[in-house]
C-alpha cells in the first residue's frame, strides 16, 4: 500500500475531537482491503461467503422513508456495545444499479470487528435523477442519527464510507452542506468520510445514461463534490486503484489536492495493482 498523507486544519476543527477518529479511516480501509484481497475478483454474491457469520446480528429492511427501496440493514456486533462508532456504507452501481443486500460482507466484516454498520438502499435512475439518490442517503443518515442509540450506536460518531457512485454520494453529503442541513443533521456528527474509487470531478460526461442521470443538475458543476470543497470538512480518506479503468483515479487525486489546497484534512491511499 502506497500512502501519502496530506494534512491541513481549518480553524473550526481546533474545538472538535477529530484527531483520533481521523486515523479510523485506515482501520476501515484495512478491513475492506483484507476482504478484497481474500476474495480476489469474485462476484459480490460470493464475497458474502468469505466472512464468518458468528460475529454479528443483522436487522434487515428497516424503513427510513416511504418508498419500498428506502430501507436499511443494521449489523451489530454480537458483543454488546454502548455508543459504538457507526459506519454508514453507501453502495455503488453507477447511480442506476446495486442493492444493499449485495454488501452483506461489508456489514459482517465491520460488525465482527466491533463496529455498528448501517447499509441503506436508495432510489436510482431511472426512478430518480440527480439529486434524488443523494437526498435518500441524507434521509438514511438522519434516520440513523435519530434512532441508532437503540441499537448501541453513537449518533454523534457517524462515519460515511462509499464505493464508486456510493463514494460520490458520501462526498456530496460531506462537502455540500445543503443535504444534511435539509434533514437537520449537523456536519459535526460526521466523524470521518471515506471514498473508494469515487467519481468526484467527472465532467464532461461521456456516457449517455450517466448524462441522463445528471441532466437535472443546473449547472452540471453542482453535481460534482469537488465544487464544494472549502476546507471545513471532517477528516477524509480517499483511496483509488491505479489500474481502475471504470473511474479515472485522477478523480481521487484532484479531490485530494483541492482539499489540501483549501486547508482540509485528507489522507490519500494509492493501490498500484488494484482496479475498480
Amino acid at each position: 500500500m502506497d500512502k501519502m498523507t496530506l494534512k491541513g486544519r481549518p480553524p473550526y476543527m481546533a474545538s472538535q475531537q477529530y484527531s483520533a477518529p481521523a486515523f479510523r479511516g485506515y482501520f476501515f480501509l484495512a478491513i475492506l482491503t483484507s476482504l478484497l484481497s481474500i476474495a480476489g475478483c469474485s462476484p459480490l454474491s460470493l464475497l458474502n461467503t468469505f466472512v464468518p457469520s458468528d460475529g454479528y446480528r443483522r436487522t434487515a429492511d428497516i424503513a427510513y422513508g416511504e418508498d419500498k427501496i428506502q430501507k436499511l440493514d443494521i449489523y451489530q456486533p454480537t458483543q454488546p456495545c454502548d455508543h459504538c462508532p457507526v459506519l454508514i456504507w453507501i453502495h455503488g452501481g453507477a447511480w442506476n444499479s446495486g442493492e444493499k443486500e449485495e454488501y452483506q460482507f461489508v456489514g459482517e466484516a465491520f460488525a465482527s470487528a466491533g463496529m455498528l454498520v448501517v447499509i441503506p438502499g436508495y432510489r436510482k435512475y431511472p426512478q430518480v435523477r440527480f439529486p434524488g439518490f443523494i437526498e435518500d442517503a441524507a434521509s438514511a443518515v438522519s434516520w440513523v442519527r435519530s434512532n441508532i442509540q437503540r441499537y448501541g450506536g453513537n449518533p454523534d460518531d457517524l462515519n460515511l464510507m462509499g464505493h464508486s457512485a456510493g463514494a460520490h454520494i458520501a462526498m456530496m453529503l460531506t462537502f455540500d452542506p445543503q443535504y444534511l442541513a435539509q434533514v437537520k443533521v449537523p456536519l459535526k456528527s460526521i466523524t470521518t468520510a471515506i471514498g473508494l474509487a469515487g467519481p468526484y470531478n467527472f465532467l464532461p460526461i461521456d456516457e449517455q445514461v450517466i448524462a441522463e442521470t445528471f441532466a437535472t443538475a443546473a449547472p452540471l458543476e453542482t453535481s460534482q463534490p469537488i465544487t464544494y470543497v472549502t476546507g471545513e470538512n471532517p477528516p477524509v480518506l480517499l483511496a483509488a486503484g491505479l489500474k481502475d479503468k471504470r473511474v479515472n483515479p485522477e478523480n481521487t487525486f484532484s479531490m485530494a489536492r483541492k482539499i489540501q489546497e483549501k486547508g482540509g484534512e485528507v489522507k490519500l491511499v494509492r493501490y498500484p495493482e488494484i482496479g475498480h
